[in-house]
């Protein structure tokens, strides 16, 4: 706290310096310019009798070009970034608490597009809106067991069987009807409920899976689980207890993780990692060849997987350049002992490419597209690949 203070107060000493600085180019009166701290790190800059809106514009960009200069804390030289938010009177606003409120909202809207600042709009309003009603709801929804979880079919290409499934949440507002699955992870993180919706997914595909065992089917279970639920011993501690209340069979169950949450707390990271692999839990690296983790980490990691990123294989068969990165992943992995999903498979040329690669497992819409769980079981009783191969030829 001390030296979030420290820096706090250098902050608005810079503020206070380009301010007067900016006061004397554009010959402004003490009174036309006030600058103070709202609440933690957001401080207020107000400017009147402007010429323009432009030269508003221009002071705000000066702003954020001479507050993001090296701070020093104990004698260490710390970044920091800066996003803002920018409101014009009366056109975004007649009062001060309206101003306040839309600054904030155009502030959010920089830092979620990573630029310095944003002029506020009336869209970045109804965004918010939706997005606040997305928080209000998204708890009820858990309670009230009213979201879905679909299953996309992963196919073995060692024998050509459906082997596994990937449980994708959805979930259909009453009001704002489908809410794309990215949308709906982070209103999740935004009000700490990821924890409680990924052990929701959890409880639910867990539940689904014994129900398809006792038809015979011991199908793979891959869930999506995220740094924050990683990095949270109630998770931990719920995912034990969940599997000792189920008939688990070890290794069944695979958590799909990315690499950056492999980056996030690298130490805690793998502790909790090797908990994991001691409760028989498979470990995959989703979206690989999209993050930042070395090789050199990754021998580290009881992983068992790499999930290659889709964006590599979508057009695989129209370029060399991903042929050799996927081809490269592959062999890299095998050396490591791993095994490798690849994804985004959506045509025969792309599933013969990575059958000659040797990838082990393949997903995506030519195989099948996520499906609810009352398809699931005529969808993998079903399934004929040779079939499938024919009617495309």
């Amino acid at each position: 706290h001390v030296s979030g203070d420290s820096l706090l107060k250098q902050v608005g000493r810079k503020l206070l310096k380009i301010s007067k600085q900016i006061s004397v180019n554009n010959h402004l009166m003490s009174n036309d310019q006030i600058v103070a701290r709202l609440s933690g790190n957001n401080f207020v800059i107000g400017l009147s009798n402007l010429e323009s809106r432009n030269l508003a514009v221009t002071l705000c960009r000066q702003y954020m070009h001479d507050i993001e200069h090296p701070y020093k804390l104990r004698n260490v030289k710390i970044d920091l970034k800066f996003n803002a938010g920018l409101v014009v009177f009366p056109e975004h606003g007649r009062s001060l608490d309206v101003l306040l409120q839309r600054a904030d909202i155009a502030a959010v809207q920089a830092l979620e597009e990573r630029r310095t600042f944003c002029e506020y709009d009336p869209e970045y309003g109804e965004y918010t809106q939706y997005k606040i009603s997305l928080m209000h709801d998204l708890k009820k929804a858990i309670d009230e067991d009213a979201l879905e979880l679909y299953f996309q079919p992963k196919l073995d290409l060692r024998d050509w069987q459906i082997r596994g499934m990937e449980a994708l949440l959805r979930w259909n507002h009453p009001e704002h009807g489908f809410v794309p699955p990215d949308q709906l992870v982070k209103v999740a993180e935004d009000t700490g409920m990821i924890n409680q919706l990924t052990c929701w997914v959890l409880n639910k595909g867990l539940a689904y899976q014994q129900r398809l065992k006792q038809q015979g089917l011991n199908h793979h279970l891959s869930i999506n689980v995220t740094a924050t639920d990683l990095l949270n011993v109630k998770f931990i501690h719920h995912l034990t207890e969940k599997l000792e209340q189920v008939d688990y069979t070890p290794g069944s169950l695979t958590l799909e993780l990315t690499e950056s949450t492999m980056i996030s707390d690298p130490e805690r990271v793998l502790e909790q990692l090797k908990q994991l692999s001691k409760l028989g839990i498979r470990l995959s690296i989703d979206d690989f060849g999209t993050g930042y983790s070395s090789l050199a980490y990754l021998q580290k990691l009881p992983v068992h997987e790499l999930k290659i990123d889709k964006s590599f294989v979508m057009d695989i068969a129209k370029s060399q350049d991903n042929q050799v990165i996927v081809k490269s992943i592959i062999h890299i992995a095998h050396y490591m002992n791993l095994s490798v999903v690849a994804e985004g498979i959506e045509d025969l040329d792309s599933f013969d490419l990575l059958s000659e690669y040797h990838c082990d497992m393949l997903q995506g819409y030519w195989i099948s597209r996520p499906i609810p769980f009352d398809q699931v079981l005529e969808f993998m009783v079903h399934f004929d690949l040779s079939a499938k191969r024919a009617s495309v030829a």
